[in-house]
């Protein structure tokens, strides 16, 4: 026959009292102790072991088998919806329960405050082993655990065999938003993602795990979102044309997974290029062959490419060839431009184009083709002395010479004036060995007279003094 002490003071973590009721019960004895305003109890209890029931204003302990051999201040209790923030979790309510007693199980019951939770449907009980009282801050992740939840009498009820800190509440969503930096790749391009993780709030969510994956290929990345809760990705996209989805998942404990997804096409690329000389110079009377290239930079094959030259005079050119039946990925074509240009063409420059159909499409490449001087035949045309004399032939030189209209006089003066002076000086210097007959001598210059007479243009003549009556010579 002895008896136990049995005292104590429940405050919560800002040492405010706590009302409480403190029910022993056991085979044959049962005692309840009450907290004052201060929070504290005192009493005796005849040691053994018993049920014991701790009722508070928000939720009720049941300590089953507990041994009471001393009771000196075991129990610490705190609750709060208002000072706790837990990330990713709706607080309805937060218990703290901490008994410094030997018991076999714990049954507790715990009223959570509605008002914080927007879908009671998504009502989960967490637990954290490692509760920092005075703080209110969980050291290690707070863990989802099974329990019964009555959404009529707002209670929680979980049975555990050890007490820490429970929170009654529901699982935050995330919401991921990303968009591509292109709807539409071409094969084996690089695919980036920018995006943005936020809660049901709109406050950003860092440190979370993002995979982008493409359903139906091999292909995924992952990242982890920065402080403001973006994150970016880069991936090689898919190597063959198609439609194709992008699904990126998003995972937070103790959030609700989140994802998205986009849409994006994948297709060959058509890439044709030319490489010619941007300029071509060639004389008149020149042959020349000028390369062109016709590269496939894409990743398409195609087939029947028509090849063609304008703004270029047909009769000046052959093409090697101007249908090329196969032009794959990566390869290059060459075509040789011949250009055959006649002794007559005339000196001018053409801009032209080479061409290349392809698939309802077409490519141009413009050029200059420039047409400059170039030697020309030289033909001889003699000049025929009368008969009888003994002037040598004089070939005069011909050449094809464009000049305007009025300088046409001038031209036949100036072709006909020099082969005469030119006879005049070489009689001038013959005329002492007096081997040429006079008549002959007049009647060549009467004829070089009569053409000097049909032009507009008035000149002298000079004439040969040969009689006693010596005639001075003048130039026109």
């Amino acid at each position: 026959n002895y008896v136990v002490p049995v005292s104590g003071s429940i405050k919560d973590s800002e040492d405010k009292a706590v009302y409480a009721q403190l029910k022993f019960k056991s085979n044959d004895t049962e005692k309840t102790f009450i907290t004052d305003s201060n929070g504290a109890y005192s009493g005796n209890l005849p040691p053994g072991v018993y049920d014991l029931e701790v009722k508070f204003s928000n939720s009720n302990l049941l300590l089953k088998d507990t041994l009471i051999n001393e009771f000196d201040d075991p129990i610490r209790y705190d609750y709060t919806t208002e000072d706790v923030n837990i990330e990713g979790i709706g607080v309805g309510g937060v218990f703290v329960y901490e008994v410094a007693l030997a018991f076999s199980g714990a049954r507790i019951e715990m009223k959570y405050d509605d008002s914080k939770i927007l879908d009671e449907s998504k009502i989960s009980i967490y637990r954290c082993e490692n509760w920092n009282f005075g703080r209110r801050v969980c050291n290690t992740d707070w863990d989802e655990i099974k329990g019964e939840v009555d959404t009529v009498r707002n209670l929680a009820k979980v049975n555990v065999t050890s007490l820490s800190a429970f929170a009654i509440g529901y699982k935050k969503n995330m919401y991921v938003d990303f968009n591509t930096d292109k709807e539409e790749y071409q094969l084996n391009d690089i695919i980036k993602i920018l995006g943005v993780v936020e809660d049901d709030d709109k406050k950003p969510i860092p440190d979370v795990k993002l995979k982008a994956s493409i359903p139906e290929t091999s292909i995924t990345a992952s990242t982890t979102s920065d402080n403001s809760g973006v994150f970016s990705l880069e991936f090689q996209g898919p190597d063959e044309e198609g439609n194709y989805t992008i699904l990126v998942v998003a995972e937070k404990s103790p959030y609700s997974d989140a994802n998205k997804t986009v849409d994006v096409v994948v297709f060959r690329s058509k890439k044709l290029s030319l490489v010619l000389p941007e300029s071509i110079k060639i004389k008149q009377g020149e042959k020349k062959s000028v390369e062109t290239s016709i590269l496939n930079l894409g990743q398409t094959d195609f087939s029947n490419l028509s090849v063609s030259l304008m703004n270029v005079p047909e009769e000046y050119y052959i093409l090697s060839e101007d249908t090329i039946d196969q032009l794959n990925a990566g390869e290059e074509k060459k075509v040789m431009i011949n250009l055959i240009i006649p002794y007559d063409a005339m000196i001018t420059s053409y801009t032209g184009k080479f061409k290349v159909d392809y698939d309802s499409d077409s490519l141009e490449e413009q050029f200059l083709l420039s047409i400059i001087a170039g030697e020309k035949n030289v033909t001889e045309n003699v000049t025929e002395i009368p008969s009888g004399s003994r002037f040598p032939s004089i070939s005069l030189p011909t050449a094809n010479i464009v000049l305007p209209d009025f300088m046409g006089n001038i031209l036949w003066i100036f072709l006909i004036a020099v082969p005469s002076f030119s006879i005049s000086v070489w009689l001038k210097k013959r005329k002492d060995k007096g081997s040429i007959e006079r008549q002959d001598i007049k009647n060549l210059l009467l004829d070089i007279k009569r053409e000097i007479n049909r032009t507009p243009m008035k000149r002298r003549s000079r004439s040969i003094r040969k009689s006693k009556k010596k005639r001075k010579s003048k130039k026109s």
